[in-house]
């Protein structure tokens, strides 16, 4: 039997290329779905054929195309607790932002020499950098990044964790050197759980950029008041 009643308006959810024909097509019947939403499209050059997939998707399915939300590196991206466990780290500095996420990952340069222009060039990162880099660190720290990981041990001056506990900012400390803990970092994008503010915040900018998704929302809202 479908899994709604007269007052319910159901969706149906899919990932870009996660399910194929078949198994979309009796999801839709089970739920007696009214829409359908893709999301993690890719963005960029393929962003036309993602579109377009979508749209063959909905006419597949019958469905409206309520929503084709494109990939979003921050809803994919690790919190700061998970890559410290994945890192083998300890955490310090903001435990307030040890439950949120940044969009990038971004790996200090050799030298402090430049430091300022390569850090600003993503505004919304994690840093990391030896923990003999100091210099390189405090450059980091000037990009006011979300979490500073220090690869190789504790950091070699105490200011750098002080900085870290009186300042808006995640510390992580991790034994491994900086190639191994990217690796492992690397390996929690895409598989991150949705948490923490930032991530509700981004999820809710995509959805207000979609009007016929909030059209529909909106809809099932006044037929169960």
């Amino acid at each position: 039997p479908a899994l709604r009643d007269a007052a319910t308006t159901v969706l149906l959810v899919t990932r870009y290329r996660e399910a194929d024909d078949d198994t979309l097509a009796r999801a839709a019947a089970a739920a007696g779905a009214d829409g359908l939403l893709v999301n993690a499209l890719p963005t960029g050059p393929s962003q036309a054929a993602g579109l377009a997939e979508a749209d063959r998707l909905a006419s597949l399915l019958g469905l409206p195309l309520l929503a084709a939300l494109p990939q979003d590196r921050l809803l994919s991206a690790p919190l700061v607790d998970a890559m410290a466990r994945a890192i083998d780290g300890e955490l310090g500095g903001d435990a307030g932002l040890w439950g949120e996420a940044a969009e990038w990952l971004q790996v200090g340069p050799i030298s402090a020499h430049g430091g300022i222009d390569h850090f600003s060039r993503y505004p919304d990162k994690s840093v990391i950098t030896r923990n003999d880099k100091v210099d390189v660190a405090l450059a980091a720290l000037d990009a006011e990044p979300l979490c500073l990981i220090l690869s190789g041990g504790a950091p070699n001056l105490p200011y750098i964790a002080q900085r870290a506990e009186q300042e808006q900012f995640a510390l992580i400390t991790t034994p491994l050197d900086t190639p191994q803990a990217v690796d492992r970092i690397g390996a929690l994008y895409g598989h991150a759980p949705f948490a923490g503010d930032r991530k509700l915040r981004r999820a809710a900018d995509l959805v207000a950029a979609c009007p016929d998704l909030l059209a529909a929302l909106g809809a099932a809202a006044a037929s169960s008041a």
